[in-house]
């Protein structure tokens, strides 16, 4: 049995700014780190969840107190800044815990804790600002000499799109001829938001037409949704593989924990599915994999090195088909998929907690180890387990009647924000999903090899049991982890668009 790191001093008060299944998870990071019973963390509820079967239950039987935000509109809640400071204020909590998504990427929320005396659990204001603008990222990237994909290094005006859009296709084609409609097929132009983030806030134009067409619709879309008209332009690159390097610094050391390969991803809709961890090293790795695998990981402690980095954060990359690598952008938050890193890492021979890292360096500790500390083990392997109609693609509310979790699954573990021991209780026969928040819960996989992390995986899911008005992309995922071609590529050929093209949802799953 591997002891536990060394405790954070007992008496932080944490607020988590966030729900379910990252909420749930930061509040078990809280108690791994031996906060005592006076200061047990306080969390955010809307009206609809603060009387949730599954949370208030949950809450009930360890939470001191929690702030309750309530309102018709749900998601204004987590989203309110001034209430969130003004709860934080009143419980006179020392730490801000944003999870992902809502304001956990907002500089304004972070500044605002900042005014307030307020450690924030992420990276100060400044850096926020930094990786928040594509614009800005590529610029750093580009000045460190990492590769960016071909394009704008400065937003366009929309009525230049046509010329800054031709220079791209030549730059890309290599020659100064005429464009023809071919070449536009051939090296399509997508159009992104400097702000909007999530596979959101992007378009992809294949002929002078839509290029047109979709620039104004971009930038209003934009607008709307960050209130940034600003777009730029950038070759598409059809087939690339996702890859991603997490990264944790304290303000003057910056060190790597892996990558993970997030190729797997719901189809045409830029969103991850399927997460696995890999590194250097790996068992069963080609070179080739294990070359880009360095690069990467190099390139991302570059990136945090140059700015300091505070916190947990991801440097994510593509990899076309020959194998050259684009920086893409940085998430400077936890991400969903943590935890397949968590589970194949140990520092100094004990267990990764990167919520407990977290916490530790937003209350002001620094590294205590080195990346010579660092040891991986085996492979591991995620599965979003989201609420979507299989067919349309689209999230919807919904509710959960029965639930029944695989119990017996060996290397299988599961985050679902309580709704396992919820259920388990009998005091819970339904509980209603929110609208705005189709993940639900989180099953990761471990095993020796690819290979066998996705048999795990998929034997999980097999034993995972969800009925009422909801259903789920479990089909999909579970014709990726059979697929030959996925398992015997071991990841490393598969890219983003592998489950548009290799996919059944009629697989029965039990």
């Amino acid at each position: 049995m591997e002891r536990d790191r060394e405790p954070l001093s007992g008496n932080q008060r944490v607020l988590i700014a966030n729900r379910g299944v990252i909420a749930w998870k930061a509040a078990q990071a809280i108690q791994q780190m031996g906060v005592n019973n006076s200061h047990r963390p306080h969390m955010l509820f809307t009206d609809a969840e603060f009387f949730n079967p599954h949370e208030n239950i949950w809450m009930l039987s360890f939470l001191r107190d929690c702030g309750f935000l309530g309102g018709l509109h749900q998601i204004s809640n987590y989203l309110n800044i001034e209430e969130i400071i003004k709860m934080a204020t009143k419980l006179q909590v020392d730490i801000v815990f944003p999870g992902y998504g809502f304001r956990a990427e907002d500089p304004n929320m972070a500044r605002a804790c900042e005014d307030a005396g307020i450690n924030w659990a992420g990276p100060p204001s400044e850096i926020l600002e930094l990786f928040g603008d594509k614009i800005r990222a590529r610029k750093l990237a580009h000045s460190l000499n990492i590769p960016v994909i071909t394009g704008t290094l400065d937003p366009i005006d929309p009525g230049n799109a046509m010329q800054e859009a031709l220079k791209i296709i030549k730059e890309t084609k290599g020659d100064d001829s005429k464009i023809t409609p071919e070449d536009w097929r051939m090296y399509p132009i997508r159009i992104k938001s400097v702000m909007a983030g999530g596979g959101k806030g992007q378009a992809i134009a294949k002929s002078p037409e839509e290029l047109i067409s979709k620039v104004e619709l971009t930038a209003e879309e934009s607008g709307r949704a960050c209130g940034d008209k600003r777009i730029y332009l950038e070759r598409d690159l059809p087939h690339t593989r996702h890859l991603e390097v997490q990264i944790i610094g304290d303000g003057t050391k910056v060190i790597h924990m892996g990558a993970r390969n997030c190729s797997i991803q719901i189809p045409g809709r830029n969103q991850k599915l399927v997460e696995e961890a890999v590194w250097p090293g790996q068992p069963f790795l080609p070179q080739s994999e294990n070359e880009i695998l360095q690069k990467i990981i190099g390139w991302a402690v570059k990136i945090g090195e140059a700015v300091n980095y505070k916190g947990v954060g991801t440097v994510e990359f593509l990899v076309d088909e020959v194998g050259n690598i684009y920086f893409l952008e940085v998430n400077p938050r936890i991400q969903v998929e943590h935890p397949v890193t968590e589970i194949i890492i140990r520092i100094k021979g004990q267990a990764l907690n990167l919520i407990v890292e977290q916490l530790k360096i937003a209350a002001g500790a620094k590294l205590d180890y080195s990346q010579d500390d660092i040891s991986f083990n085996g492979c591991a392997m995620e599965a979003r387990i989201v609420s979507m109609d299989p067919e349309q693609l689209t999230s919807y509310p919904s509710t959960i009647e029965r639930y029944r979790p695989p119990w017996h699954v060996g290397n299988v573990v599961l985050h679902d924000g309580g709704l396992t021991e919820a259920f388990r209780s009998g005091r819970v026969k339904k509980y209603k999903l929110p609208p705005y928040d189709p993940m639900f819960a989180q099953m990761v996989a471990w095993g020796q090899n690819h290979i066998n992390a996705a048999q795990s995986l998929s034997e999980g899911l097999k034993h995972y049991y969800v009925d009422g008005d909801v259903t789920t992309l479990n089909s999909l995922v579970m014709s990726v982890l059979r697929s030959p071609l996925y398992l015997m590529a071991g990841g490393s050929r598969i890219f983003t668009d592998f489950t548009a093209e290799h996919h059944d949802y009629s697989i029965s799953i039990n």
